[in-house]
């Protein structure tokens, strides 16, 4: 069965990247979560889309030019439907979903060298390895995951057509593609179905292509759209 990963959360109703956002996606049936880091400038990790807090705070500034602490402390901009949230850690939210089943599929914005050690000691200090997707447009520092933890599970994100897929991941060790729905079809599953890689496709908000790409069978669709997510495939396992 497809899996619903909720985009930064359940972002289309509550404040992307939130604590309260990852709550909702899990209390409205999603399977997983998406969410996007960087670093600090004391080398912490940071849940965040952007590399400066300026469309989702009333500051500005770059996150690797700030603190963790200053970080922490800031209000993100409220939604309709949201409560009170600040710019978590990534710390702060694995500690929230750690109890849940949900799978966390981890975007990495700035890869580094530092951010790779730091965010695998960050994971190991959660029981949640079985069930984290690092993915990146960066194949290097997917490679770099793997070669620190090879039992890690990396996926390649992209938007773009990709000249020989199979190739690419074997030469990264890519355990999963995440395609734009622009670029994914039925014949990239078949390409990579050879290699056990997962498809999971990005980013899916319409009725029409949830039914298509559940129709097809990816792995997973990621979606701001929790609820009609969910409503759209029990519609389809009913029938």
């Amino acid at each position: 069965m497809t899996k619903i990963i909720a985009h930064r959360g359940y972002s289309s109703l509550y404040i992307e990247n939130s604590v309260e956002s990852f709550r909702k996606a899990y209390d409205h049936m999603a399977d997983g979560v998406e969410l996007d880091v960087h670093l600090s400038k004391d080398g912490e990790i940071i849940v965040h889309h952007d590399k400066t807090i300026n469309r989702m705070t009333t500051k500005k500034g770059s996150i690797k030019n700030l603190n963790s602490n200053v970080l922490s402390q800031i209000a993100l901009k409220k939604t309709k439907h949201s409560s009170y949230q600040t710019i978590p850690l990534l710390s702060d939210v694995l500690y929230h979903l750690e109890p849940t089943p949900l799978l966390i599929n981890i975007e990495v914005k700035s890869p580094t060298v530092e951010m790779c050690n730091r965010l695998i000691e960050v994971i190991k200090s959660f029981d949640i390895s079985d069930r984290v997707i690092i993915s990146s447009f960066h194949l290097d520092f997917l490679k770099m995951i793997k070669e620190r933890d090879v039992n890690i599970h990396t996926a390649f994100l992209y938007s773009k057509l990709i000249g020989n897929l199979e190739q690419t991941i074997k030469d990264n060790y890519i355990d999963s593609i995440h395609p734009h729905l622009l670029f994914a079809s039925e014949s990239i599953m078949e390409q990579v179905m050879p290699m056990n890689a997962k498809v999971r496709v990005y980013t899916v908000n319409k009725k029409t292509d949830i039914e298509y790409y559940i129709g097809i069978g990816v792995d997973a669709i990621i979606t701001d759209e929790v609820e009609l997510a969910y409503q759209v495939r029990e519609a389809l396992i009913k029938e």
